[in-house]
């Protein structure tokens, strides 16, 4: 049985970290925080814990208001 490889993480209110789920792949954790952001607003994270670093990221709270102040200015 392979462990999972990628933690996904959600940012939390005044900069808390909370781990969400695992997966084994990463092509897979991608398409979750995708999903999860656009369910649930938010800044998500896709870490490594092998390589000790952020693979990848998700906010749906910056693509919401860079939509909302571009309408602004246009």
């Amino acid at each position: 049985m392979s462990v999972p490889r990628y933690v996904i993480l959600k940012r939390k209110f005044k900069g808390n970290v909370f781990c969400i789920e695992a997966a084994r792949e990463l092509h897979t954790a991608k398409a979750r925080i995708s999903e999860l952001a656009a369910q649930f607003p938010g800044e998500y994270a896709i870490f490594d814990p092998r390589a000790e670093k952020i693979i990848d990221r998700a906010n749906s709270r910056l693509a919401t208001f860079e939509a909302y102040t571009s309408d602004l200015i246009n």
